[in-house]
């Protein structure tokens, strides 16, 4: 084996240190790059997620004031609804009174004529 200075030597394993350390920092740096493309990427979603909450939000209630409102929607219903029933009954009512005393106009009005 030849021999070699050891200036030489020493020369080439700073230069071939030096190249494995620039490999090293651009696989480094590549990864970092990688990792920051993925990170905008997924900050993206994530945004575009809390945009979307945001616009259903707008259009939504919390479940304890629906409810809370249904209570208030129910009761009022069911006052329409009773008023409704007291209507019908005091329609009927009258129907059956104006048809009664009809009836007995009616025959009054026989009797009067002489038709019974």
């Amino acid at each position: 084996m030849p021999s070699v200075p050891l200036r030489e030597h020493l020369e080439a394993a700073a230069a071939a240190e030096k190249e494995r350390v620039n490999l090293l920092f651009s696989i480094a740096v590549a990864a970092a790059a990688f990792v920051w493309v993925e990170i905008m990427r997924r900050l993206g979603v994530l945004n575009h997620a809390h945009q979307e909450a945001i616009e259903v939000g707008k259009t939504t209630v919390r479940d304890d004031i629906y409810q809370q409102d249904k209570i208030v929607r129910d009761e009022k219903i069911d006052g329409i609804e009773q008023e409704q029933a007291r209507t019908r009954t005091a329609r009927v009512t009258t129907i059956a009174i104006v048809t009664g005393a009809s009836v007995v106009l009616g025959i009054i009005v026989l009797f009067a004529n002489g038709k019974f």
